[in-house]
């Protein structure tokens, strides 16, 4: 079983949980256990690295941060670490112990923040899911979706190699750009805006649903590779 985690720089821990179950998961010999605390400290923004697993991210309007983390290993557990650092920038990360293996180790981040709070996710192998969220955005993913609804977001950047992007925003924003390589990128924008559309992709189709104008200051990119490009209201 894992130990329980402890204070670091500041984070106030008001809830540990940790349950391991050997041979549980899906695969064979696979141990899972779950972590959970509160982080009171101010924070700034948000930064999450991971490397192998999902990563949800529900913005709500409390000041505080609350987070899981869904183990799952089939040697020695992942060791997490919540640190932060200077202008409270708080960095959620982990490591697995000796030679990294994406069938041996994996955190699944399920997290509640302000949803004002800049946000920025580095996904490698997972999906990440989004919602209720106000603050700038900067998402990433080498293998996996990225998926936000109920945006306000002002800025977003969100960049996929081999995923699709869907976005949804009930808030204009005012500079979003969206890239993917492999996977179709599409785009849910508020009605009764103009917006300023660069599209694109060089296999597959672009369907364009908004008033268009190039003068607007709603800025919006959107391109992919390889996959359809929609952008539409709704």
């Amino acid at each position: 079983m894992r130990p329980p985690p402890v204070m670091v720089l500041g984070v106030a821990l008001l809830t540990t949980s940790a349950l391991a179950v050997a041979g549980c998961g899906t695969r064979i010999g696979t141990t899972t256990s779950r972590n959970t605390y509160t982080i009171t400290e101010p924070v700034t923004s948000l930064k999450i690295d991971n490397p192998v697993g999902n990563t949800q991210i529900e913005g709500t309007d409390t000041n505080t941060i609350s987070v899981t983390e869904e183990l799952s290993y089939s040697g020695n557990p992942p060791q997490t670490s919540y640190p932060i650092t200077g202008g409270g920038h708080l960095t959620l990360s982990y490591t697995c112990p000796g030679v990294f293996d994406v069938n041996s180790c994996s955190v699944t981040y399920l997290v509640k923040v302000p949803r004002r709070l800049a946000v920025q996710v580095d996904g490698k192998v997972g999906s990440t899911t989004l919602t209720g969220l106000a603050g700038q955005l900067t998402l990433s993913s080498s293998t996996g979706n990225i998926d936000a609804t109920g945006l306000t977001s002002a800025t977003v950047t969100a960049r996929a190699n081999a995923g699709t992007i869907t976005l949804g925003f009930t808030a204009p924003p005012t500079t979003l750009d969206a890239q993917a390589e492999v996977g179709s990128v599409t785009v849910r924008l508020p009605a009764d805006t103009t917006y300023a559309i660069d599209t694109g992709n060089q296999i597959g189709v672009a369907d364009v649903k908004v008033q268009r104008d190039p003068g607007s200051g709603h800025r919006i990119t959107v391109h992919s590779q390889v996959g359809s490009v929609s952008v539409y209201n709704g």
